[in-house]
């Protein structure tokens, strides 16, 4: 067997017959999650909260956006070190985490889209210990097995004449959001992304908008993408900021 760095991993057997049977075995143990190549002593005995805790350290807080650092942060606070905590991360098997997929569904009420995007994120964790030798395998991979979401269980957006309903609901009754709520339907840029924006971003003469910073937990970051985008304005749009600015 192969660890995550590369390392033979061999397991001393007897007869040929034994062999066989080990053989058996740990392929067993693979499917179903249950392989354990860190035995006690090793670093797959260090408690799951450590792990979690270096996590955040060395990769949320350092490649995530604001917002992003503060929901995977509470995650593990109030979701996955009060399950997991003091558990070598290395005897966290499939089944541990099916158990707590369950009590995500069950006892605190999650959706199934809500409880799969925590097993995304905890198998984030078990990657970081996978890339650090902490742990071989991830017993959360392939999360969808785990946690079913129905295809139909999608955002229901706006049709275009609820949206026309809507921005004459806004112009009527709170007119001052108006330009700000016409731009996110007719541009599709997102709320931090419209709180960020500045009339230095739009090009009157040829009509369009550069999306380039987006407001996060109060800072100032790159849109959701990390990359900056040009959307085109409607005449519609273009007549409502110019109002706007005026």
């Amino acid at each position: 067997l192969i660890d995550s760095k590369g390392r033979r991993k061999a397991v001393k057997v007897g007869s040929k017959e034994a062999a066989t049977a080990k053989r058996i075995e740990l392929e067993k143990a693979l499917v179903t999650g249950k392989l354990n190549l860190n035995p006690k002593g090793e670093s797959g005995s260090v408690p799951f909260k450590e792990v979690a805790v270096r996590w955040l350290a060395d990769h949320v807080d350092l490649n995530l956006k604001p917002t992003s650092r503060v929901r995977s942060r509470t995650m593990v606070e109030k979701r996955f070190v009060p399950f997991f905590g003091d558990q070598a991360i290395g005897e966290i098997t499939r089944e541990h985490v099916r158990r707590f997929a369950t009590k995500l569904r069950k006892e605190d009420n999650l959706s199934a889209r809500t409880a799969k995007i925590h097993l995304v994120v905890l198998g984030g964790i078990f990657n970081f210990a996978i890339e650090n030798g902490t742990v071989a395998s991830n017993p959360v991979a392939k999360p969808g097995k785990i946690v079913s979401v129905p295809k139909g269980n999608r955002p229901d957006f706006l049709e275009a004449r609820e949206t026309r309903i809507f921005l004459a609901a806004v112009k009527a009754h709170r007119p001052r959001h108006y330009a700000m709520f016409m731009t996110a339907a007719r541009a599709g840029l997102r709320l931090g992304e419209l709180r960020a924006a500045q009339w230095g971003d739009v090009d009157w003469n040829r009509g369009t908008i550069t999306i380039q910073r987006n407001i996060s937990e109060g800072e100032i970051t790159t849109p959701k993408s990390g990359k900056s985008r040009i959307v085109d304005m409607t005449p519609q749009l273009a007549d409502t900021l110019t109002a706007h600015r005026k």
